[in-house]
């Protein structure tokens, strides 16, 4: 019985997973610098939406980075549910525009506007946001040279609808498992 109760906990905490905190900083990041970015995926989805974001070989928090030329472009992350906790900034010679804004299933959770002006170093930003979110827009307005992004850091996920049925079935053969009782055939001789 104890043996039981045991494999079911480490079961939920395999299905689980931890919730510590993942950063995508694109270390795995291919691509020449300056070539453009189309999508980079570690645990997490992030996809070029608007504008011309670009591979940045050459300078990141640290290197690689994604970086935007002057005018107005956007990145999108997705890959299930999470908490947006921080995440690198930096804009060269003159003002970017940000705007960061989350939701969760449409419906928006998390927003933040603000400009940077700054040259050489990246700012961190912590967000403050216990919302969950199953998608971030990262937004940028490059009225200078340029604008880099590195290092977004998520915790908080939620497993997926069909690690939950896994789980949720485990629970089911436990309980159905404490439930059983062995019958023992007494044999009785006359």
């Amino acid at each position: 019985m104890k043996n039981l109760i045991a494999l079911a906990g480490t079961g939920v905490a395999l299905i689980c997973g931890n919730a510590e905190a993942a950063v995508i900083d694109f270390s795995k990041l291919s691509g020449n610098n300056g070539d453009f970015f189309r999508t980079y995926s570690d645990g997490l989805t992030v996809n070029a939406t608007t504008g011309l974001p670009r591979v940045g070989q050459a300078f990141g928090n640290p290197a690689p980075s994604i970086f935007f030329n002057g005018g107005v472009h956007s990145i999108t992350v997705i890959g299930g549910i999470f908490r947006l906790d921080s995440y690198d900034l930096t804009a060269a010679s003159g003002t970017t525009l940000f705007n960061v804004t989350g939701s969760l299933n449409g419906s928006n959770v998390y927003n933040a506007s603000f400009g940077l002006n700054q040259f050489a170093t990246f700012s961190t930003i912590l967000t403050g946001s216990t919302a969950l979110m199953d998608k971030v827009v990262f937004s940028f307005d490059v009225r200078g040279t340029s604008a880099n992004i590195d290092n977004i850091t998520f915790s908080g996920f939620v497993p997926e609808p069909g690690s939950w049925l896994l789980m949720i079935a485990g629970f089911g053969m436990v309980a159905g498992a404490m439930r059983y009782k062995r019958r023992r055939s007494v044999v009785a001789f006359a």
